[in-house]
């Protein structure tokens, strides 16, 4: 880590002051396993579909308007975030988070009931994030996910941090038109 931050950040950082700020904003929502587990692959997907069109030249704001509302989600999460912020529908990105934590009577439905509307409001990508200690929950709902709705399963994931920040995590990221590509 030490070598990356020398090498890559503080020379970024040397070259254009303004990726700073950014970096502060990275490592805040790495905090919460949303860097790796939503963020880069937003970017990645994006980065892949506008190689050859116009949207190529408004990249950055696509970029920055993710990385903004996941900030807004992480901040406002811990309140009951508003339904808006559980989902985003940028210029070439549209996405939602599905958190999954084990309720005192273990029900998957209210989740399998949430992902069905995310996929009927348009939503291409959904990420399901669980907690550690709930790991065989979480890939319930998961399986669950996979089998009762139209969402296709393209990734399990183990992240570094959960969404309330603690170690380890599971998650898995749901496509909507990744057979209409195939």
């Amino acid at each position: 880590m030490k070598k990356f931050e020398k090498d890559f950040i503080e020379q970024s950082i040397e070259l254009d002051p303004d990726i700073a700020g950014y970096i502060g904003d990275y490592a805040y929502i790495d905090k919460y396993g949303y860097f790796t587990g939503t963020y880069l692959r937003e970017i990645h997907r994006i980065a892949d579909n506008v190689r050859y069109t116009d949207m190529r030249s408004r990249i950055e704001n696509e970029f920055k308007g993710i990385l903004a509302h996941i900030k807004d989600f992480i901040d406002s999460y811990p309140n009951r975030a508003p339904r808006e912020l559980w989902h985003r529908k940028g210029e070439s990105s549209s996405y939602a988070f599905l958190l999954v934590a084990q309720p005192f009577h273990a029900n998957i439905r209210p989740y399998l009931k949430r992902a069905k509307e995310h996929y009927l409001n348009g939503i291409e990508r959904l990420y399901v994030m669980g907690v550690n200690q709930e790991r065989t929950f979480v890939k319930k709902v998961i399986k669950k996910i996979t089998s009762e709705t139209r969402y296709n399963l393209l990734e399990l994931i183990e992240l570094h941090k959960d969404y309330r920040g603690e170690s380890g995590g599971i998650g898995a990221i749901f496509d909507a038109k990744a057979l209409e590509r195939d």
